[in-house]
């Protein structure tokens, strides 16, 4: 992740980035961008072939060539919420092998937090998850509304439904996938599929849907299921310590990437234009010398 904007600065500061991309064609269109945008400000003497290279593969599987290059420092932004369980600690344990020896690892996440200033359908089915010693509270397949209104979109969380094994086999919900239609014959938390809209007697009031259609506002609606796997500061300071690393700091950041330094801070912070306290969860760890994967140092 973050081949544009973050890339640029790493390269402009004298660094150079190796990027994973699951699809060609964006490997492609991300190797030939940054030729223009740059190029221009690269240190005097720094060759940009040498410098950035983006390679076409997966995390839980990247390529020897990929992982062959030890790094200084590893980030995974914005990823682990698109993988499931597996995957997930996959990830982790090619960042450890990936990263040198007193070199440090970020991890970016989305977390449960975001969106409960609609309503506590997803931090709900969270925290009971949590309740049960889930390894992996936050994973599931979520019903999400969007209404598109003229000033924008306005989304809205639905439902939660936690995967059977069987599901997870056949890969029914494959991880990074929008998909629509009947979901599930049961919801876990919330209503069932985006069908049952009124299921829900405390989205009535709030439910933006009901509010336009009161107001005479024109919008278009549109429901649809994506599994994710959200974590919170707690869960995944836990998975990266359970792969070798040791967590020097872990807080919340909202949806742009500023720092809430403390819970407090997260809610009562005001929301606007799409700023979601504690949107992100952020852990820093660090490999230490001689340090094995599964074994926290």
């Amino acid at each position: 992740a973050g081949y544009g904007f973050f890339s640029r600065h790493v390269l402009m500061a004298g660094g150079s980035p190796r990027l994973l991309e699951q699809i060609r064609e964006v490997a492609i269109e991300a190797n030939t961008k940054i030729m223009v945008t740059a190029k221009p400000f690269l240190p005097k003497g720094q060759l940009l072939k040498d410098s950035y290279r983006v390679t076409v593969g997966l995390v839980e599987c990247p390529p020897k060539r990929f992982l062959d290059r030890k790094n200084d420092l590893n980030v995974v932004f914005n990823v682990l919420h698109y993988l499931n369980p597996v995957q997930v600690q996959a990830c982790m344990k090619n960042v450890f092998q990936n990263t040198l020896p007193g070199g440090f690892a970020i991890f970016v996440v989305e977390t449960p937090f975001t969106l409960t200033a609609r309503n506590s359908i997803n931090l709900d089915y969270y925290n009971a998850n949590k309740l049960k010693g889930e390894e992996f509270p936050g994973f599931g397949v979520y019903t999400v509304s969007f209404i598109e209104v003229a000033e924008g979109s306005i989304s809205m969380p639905r439902s939660v439904y936690k995967p059977t094994a069987e599901e997870m086999e056949q890969n029914k919900f494959p991880m990074g996938a929008r998909f629509r239609g009947h979901c599930h014959d049961r919801g876990t938390h919330g209503e069932d599929d985006g069908r049952t809209l009124s299921g829900n007697p405390a989205l009535k009031e709030s439910d933006p849907q009901n509010v336009l259609k009161m107001s005479n506002i024109p919008y278009t609606y549109s429901t649809f299921h994506e599994t994710y796997n959200l974590m919170d500061c707690e869960d995944l300071s836990r998975h990266v310590e359970t792969n070798g690393f040791r967590v020097i700091n872990a807080f919340y950041a909202d949806w742009f990437g500023d720092t809430l330094y403390s819970e407090e801070e997260g809610r009562t912070k005001e929301v606007v234009l799409g700023k979601y306290q504690r949107s992100r969860a952020v852990v820093i760890g660090q490999r230490a010398t001689g340090a094995k994967v599964g074994r926290a140092d």
